[in-house]
């Protein structure tokens, strides 16, 4: 049964904001630090380096009785990165975008509570092709931005699930000498049905993303 769903599940907690997502606000403690005498500004063109994910996801249901956990882990860094983010006063613009993902997914099985000895390991990769894409942006103090019509970001699709949406978003950001790092968490808690071998279970649904989208000055 495992196999069977746990792509999908994986592919919602990518670079996305679903309606059912809240959208997490992530400190960083170093603020926008930039070396030398003048600050680079966030307007301007960019150059993307790279998209760091790192992911956690349980699904829980109960079969037979029998309380029945998947808790699956990943930490990956996206390669074949291509493409750029341009930030005006109010507007972003992303050109030619696209990055790949060539990485695996630990999965461990809970039965009543107890971890089984056996960690199962799932090979987890896509192509998103350059894409383009703008929309308007605010920047909240020194170091936040909001995304009204959803991030410049497109994500995965897993078994014909598009996994990016419209939705608002909110992210941090830092500027360090040349380079802009974007950080952003995503948090889903939800109940769904899925259909596995003809049966329609229930499962409880709780994912942790964070991601980190580099960019450096041109």
């Amino acid at each position: 049964m495992k196999k069977i769903f746990i792509l999908p599940f994986i592919a919602m907690v990518f670079f996305s904001c679903q309606k059912e997502m809240s959208v997490d606000t992530i400190n960083n403690s170093g603020g926008n630090n930039n070396n030398g005498n003048d600050p680079v500004p966030l307007e301007g063109n960019w150059s993307f380096l790279n998209l760091y994910m790192n992911f956690s996801s349980s699904a829980s249901t109960r079969e037979n009785g029998v309380e029945i956990k998947f808790v699956t882990a990943c930490e990956t860094t996206s390669i074949n990165n291509k493409g750029d983010m341009s930030f005006a006063s109010d507007k972003f613009t992303a050109t030619n975008m696209g990055y790949s993902i060539d990485d695996t997914v630990y999965v461990t099985t809970y039965m009543m509570g107890i971890p089984q000895p056996d960690i199962e390991k799932v090979e987890f990769g896509g192509d998103v092709p350059p894409y383009s894409a703008s929309g308007k942006y605010q920047k909240i103090g020194n170091d936040s931005l909001y995304f009204p019509d959803g991030s410049a970001f497109q994500g995965l699709e897993v078994d014909g699930l598009p996994i990016t949406s419209s939705a608002a978003s909110g992210a941090k950001y830092v500027i360090k000498s040349d380079t802009l790092l974007v950080y952003q968490g995503v948090k889903i808690s939800k109940d769904t049905i899925m259909d596995i071998g003809g049966q329609s279970i229930k499962f409880r649904i709780d994912q942790n993303a964070t991601t980190i989208g580099s960019f450096k000055k041109k």
